[in-house]
């Protein structure tokens, strides 16, 4: 017995059917604490011949726990963090550790963007009287008249589906799901619609409906709940609801064995290698880290999204060594502005001065060994127009350092180093 929980998550049953002199091995899935009953029976459609089995029951178990005394179930990823840990031990058996991790698909979590309450039909949505109401009642006619109007509420959620891919997407009302004698009300039901009003896909409060492949578009998935009470109905306004959408690729979150490893994911060229398949003795223990998926989300993951999969501990053994992980997708990081950088990369075209003020810097560089009074005429003209241009600038030094020194002077150092000082004052 679990309380609250249905049958089928507090009780496992499974049925094998056993052929005569044929060894069969299965795995089932067991819970400390619980009690395993093995039960063999004769099939009736068999002779009823006596038979004789032998059963072999084997327990292992790689003892996962998370680094904390609380529950790791399930094992969850936060966006800042970037990965989660636990650890492995084998306390009955050596075990082969042989693990791997993957995210399969995305919860992502809606508000109501719409609501209406109304009163539901006064012959057909009336909740019959008790039989204390009716022994009470002073005639029949007055009894009937006793029963409770039901109201109901419509609450709209709306989501869109994008890229060129299929997506199978299934919503539900996790708040109020497996929930029938004990539910906080009368009755629940939502439809999953798409921009034409046709209906998709519909579910209740129990059996999850199968998921539906949805093209690009705008959806809506409509809920329906019923109560007595409309006081309940008002405070079920901002009921959420779940959208299970598939990855059209799985994101494989790597395993390491050190934290520096998990903690850094994105890094590759540091000769690191994921956890591989490995032995653990028993009584040994063995750290876990699980990473983040370094391969980029789907563009159509929103921050808060949560991304689901499983980490199987044993990939021969994957139904009964598997365990859930979730990944909260984090704020997307910010993108550079391509066609900026492109247009700041690239060369702006020169105007028409530039390009005459360019030319008649040339014209200067072939006066420069030929005729240095002109040289000095176009110079000053160009210093004018242009005192503190670096091309300009750099063409009087080079003509200061390599022109040929005038007759009239005397020390060629003396009147190189005052040109180039003539320069530099113009900086």
């Amino acid at each position: 017995v679990g309380g609250d929980m249905p049958n089928s998550e507090c009780q496992l049953k499974r049925l094998y059917a056993m052929k005569d002199g044929v060894e069969e091995e299965y795995h089932v899935r067991v819970k400390g604490g619980s009690t395993l009953e093995l039960c063999l029976q004769l099939l009736w459609l068999a002779n009823p011949c006596p038979a004789s089995i032998a059963a072999d029951i084997e327990f292992h178990s790689l003892d996962i726990r998370s680094s904390t005394l609380i529950s790791s179930q399930p094992i969850t990823i936060t966006a800042a963090k970037e990965f989660a840990r636990l650890g492995a031990s084998t306390p009955l058996r050596s075990e082969q550790l042989n693990a791997s991790c993957s995210l399969k698909s995305v919860r992502r979590t809606l508000r109501p963007q719409s609501s209406a309450i109304k009163l539901g039909l006064a012959d057909l949505d009336v909740q019959p009287p008790s039989d204390a109401e009716v022994r009470s009642s002073d005639s029949q006619q007055s009894a009937t008249a006793l029963g409770t109007q039901i109201y109901e509420m419509r609450l709209g959620y709306k989501f869109s589906i994008e890229g060129d891919k299929e997506i199978k997407a299934r919503p539900s009302i996790p708040s109020l799901f497996a929930q029938i004698y004990d539910s906080p009300i009368d009755s629940q039901l939502w439809a999953l619609e798409d921009s034409n009003s046709q209906i998709l896909a519909y579910g209740g409060a129990i059996h999850h409906a199968d998921p539906v492949s949805l093209k690009k578009g705008d959806y809506t998935v409509t809920l329906l709940i019923r109560h007595p009470n409309r006081d309940v109905l008002e405070k079920m306004k901002n009921t959420p609801c779940e959208i299970s959408l598939t990855l059209p690729d799985a994101l494989t979150c790597n395993l390491y064995d050190e934290l520096d490893k998990a903690s850094t994911p994105g890094l590759k060229d540091d000769g690191r290698s994921p956890l591989g398949s490995m032995l653990l003795r028993k009584g040994s223990h063995k750290d876990i880290y699980v990473s983040r998926p370094t391969e980029d989300l789907p563009a159509w993951v929103a921050p808060g999204d949560i991304l689901v999969g499983s980490l199987v501990l044993d990939k021969d053994k994957e139904g009964v060594t598997s365990m859930d992980v979730l990944y909260v997708a984090p704020p997307k990081p910010k993108k550079e502005d391509s066609e900026k950088e492109k247009s700041d990369s690239e060369e702006k075209p020169d105007s028409l001065e530039d390009v005459v003020f360019k030319a008649k810097l040339d014209h200067m560089a072939k006066l420069r060994a030929k005729n240095a009074t002109l040289y000095q005429e176009h110079a000053t003209e160009l210093k004018k127009e242009r005192p503190s241009s670096v091309p300009l600038l750099s063409e009087l030094l080079s003509f200061a350092l390599e022109s040929p020194v005038p007759s009239t002077e005397l020390s060629e150092e003396k009147w190189r180093a005052k040109e180039v000082e003539l320069v530099y004052n113009a900086m």
